[in-house]
């Protein structure tokens, strides 16, 4: 199990099975060691649903683990990313140095003091030329409609969650993550990303 931890709120995420080409993933959601997620509401139907972890949620992805690439993409660029699994129950959109997405802002920097214009331009291309990455990175979680009781069908709608993860939170969490998919792949006999 990899844990991503950032001040009382916490992200569990265990690879628990693979079957028929499907990589099955329970995900648990915490704040002060508590899960989030009212376990009543929850799916409990369906074969992979009816045996999982109290306040914990499913996830499927074809052949392969999607997470971890993506993870690193997020800590290595400065674009945002998203991981889609192949089941849309949950999705994760990362969003490097932002605190929240402003998607629609028309609002833009009319003028700005030749001198700050100046200083923010180098403090920029130095980030750039030292190759300095994002300090923090914003998760944005969204647990589709379909992950809760009475969810028939994937909506696009549902229960959203925002974490601020620092580098040296999130750099652990893909390491303790990338060794628990190591050892899911050999268990399950699953060939690692670039194996042939």
């Amino acid at each position: 199990m990899a844990i991503l931890s950032t001040d009382d709120f916490s992200f569990e995420f265990r690879y628990r099975d693979y079957a028929d080409s499907w990589l099955y993933y329970e995900i648990c959601f915490q704040l002060r060691g508590e899960p989030i997620l009212n376990d009543s509401v929850i799916k409990r139907t369906g074969l992979y649903w009816q045996d999982r972890r109290d306040g914990t949620i499913i996830v499927k992805e074809w052949k392969q683990d999607g997470l971890i690439p993506v993870l690193k993409k997020a800590l290595n660029g400065r674009e945002a990313c998203c991981w889609k699994p192949s089941e849309l129950n949950l999705i994760l959109g990362m969003y490097p140095d932002c605190f929240f997405p402003d998607f629609y802002n028309k609002a833009r920097v009319t003028y700005l003091d030749p001198k700050m214009q100046a200083e923010y331009d180098a403090q920029e291309k130095e980030k750039i030329e030292k190759g300095i990455l994002p300090d923090y990175i914003l998760f944005m979680l969204m647990i589709d409609t379909h992950a809760f009781s009475g969810g028939e069908t994937f909506s696009g709608q549902g229960l959203s969650l925002s974490v601020i993860c620092h580098r040296n939170e999130l750099e652990p969490f893909l390491k303790s993550l990338e060794s628990e998919y190591q050892e899911f792949c050999a268990r399950f006999n699953i060939l690692l990303f670039g194996e042939k």
